[in-house]
C-alpha cells in the first residue's frame, strides 16, 4: 500500500507530494507478499515502482503470496 506520500494521505494533510513506491504491506508471519504481474508495468512495475500516468489509469495487479517454514534450531 502507498503510505506517507499517496494522494488520500496527503488531501486529508494539505501536502502534494505523491506516492512513488507501492509500501510493504502487512501480512502473518511465515508469509511473504510480492507484485507477480503488473497489467500496466510503465504505470506500476512488478517492484513496486509507481510512475503517475498524465490521466487516469487502470492498472490491475496480481500478487504472490509464498508461505515459508521457519526451521527450529
Amino acid at each position: 500500500m502507498c503510505r506517507r506520500g499517496s494522494r488520500r494521505h496527503n488531501e486529508r494533510n494539505g501536502t502534494s507530494s505523491r506516492c512513488d513506491k507501492l509500501g510493504n504491506t502487512i501480512v502473518p508471519s511465515g508469509y511473504t507478499i510480492a507484485i507477480h504481474i503488473s497489467s500496466n508495468n510503465s504505470v506500476v512495475g512488478t517492484n513496486g515502482a509507481i510512475a503517475p500516468p498524465v490521466s487516469a489509469t487502470i492498472v490491475n495487479l496480481v500478487f504472490r503470496v509464498t508461505t515459508y517454514k521457519l526451521e527450529a534450531t
